[in-house]
C-alpha cells in the first residue's frame, strides 16, 4: 500500500498529527504513480538488485534483531498486490520492484517489519482493529478501500484497511519525543475506563513503538 516513503519528497515533518492529504502524497511519491487512481507497472528486476536491496537493509535487520526475506516481485510468492512488502508465515517479505534507493528500502522495512508483522504480533484478535476502524476519518477509509479494491461493507477489508494504514504510517518512521509517549501512555490507561476515548494520531503511532517492540523481543 502506501508502501516506502520518501519524507523529503512527501514533505512529511516529524510532526503530529499526519493527516490523509500526507499520506497520500507519500503514497503516490513513493509508489511513483502518476495519480493516485492510476496503476504502475512494475519493471522486473534481476538478482543483482535484490541482493543491493539485502545490503541496503544489513544495518536495520540488525539494529532491529530481525531479517526480512527480500525477492524479486510479489509474483515470486505467488501474490498479486500493489504494496511493497507482505507477510507469509510470520515472516516480513520484500519486494525488490518496488525499491529503487537506499531510502526506500529503509521505508519498506519499517512498512513490512514493523507495520505488518510487528502489528499482527501486537494485534491479537479482530476486533481492535475494527475499533480502530471506526475511528479512521471517512476521507482515510475510502481511500485505501479504493486503493486497494476492499469494500467498506466487508469485516475481513475494513481490518485489512487498518493494517494497510498502520503499514504505512510506519513507513514514515516518526519517533515519538518523551512528552508524546508519555501522553499517549495515559491515554491508554485513560481508554481502560473509558472505551469510547477515541484514537487519534498520536495514539497510533504509540501502537506502532509497542510493535517494534513486539518484534525486538520474537
Amino acid at each position: 500500500m502506501n508502501t516506502a516513503i520518501n519524507l523529503d519528497q512527501a514533505n512529511v515533518t516529524d510532526a503530529l498529527p499526519v493527516d490523509i492529504e500526507a499520506i497520500k502524497k507519500a503514497f503516490i511519491q513513493m509508489h511513483e504513480l502518476p495519480a493516485a487512481n492510476e496503476q504502475l507497472s512494475r519493471v522486473a528486476v534481476d538478482q543483482a538488485h535484490v541482493l543491493r536491496v539485502k545490503d541496503w537493509l544489513q544495518d536495520l535487520e540488525r539494529q532491529l534483531g530481525v531479517k526480512a526475506k527480500v525477492v524479486a516481485s510479489a509474483q515470486d510468492c505467488g501474490l498479486s498486490i500493489d504494496a511493497p512488502a507482505a507477510v507469509m508465515n510470520d515472516e516480513a517479505i520484500i519486494f525488490a520492484d518496488h525499491i529503487h534507493h537506499q531510502k526506500m528500502a529503509l521505508d519498506v522495512f519499517e512498512y513490512a517489519v514493523v507495520g505488518l508483522l510487528g502489528v499482527e504480533r501486537l494485534l491479537k484478535d479482530d476486533q481492535t482493529s475494527l475499533r480502530l476502524f471506526r475511528d479512521l476519518p471517512i476521507a482515510t477509509q475510502e481511500f485505501l478501500a479504493k486503493r486497494y479494491q476492499l469494500s467498506l461493507e466487508d469485516t475481513e477489508h475494513k481490518v485489512l484497511v487498518v493494517k494497510m494504514y498502520l503499514a504505512d504510517l510506519a513507513s514514515l518512521n516518526i519517533r515519538l519525543t518523551w512528552l508524546e509517549r508519555r501522553e499517549a501512555w495515559q491515554r491508554q490507561w485513560v481508554r481502560l475506563f473509558y472505551p469510547k476515548l477515541k484514537f487519534e494520531s498520536l495514539d497510533l503511532h504509540y501502537l506502532l513503538l509497542k510493535a517494534r517492540r513486539a518484534v525486538k523481543k520474537g
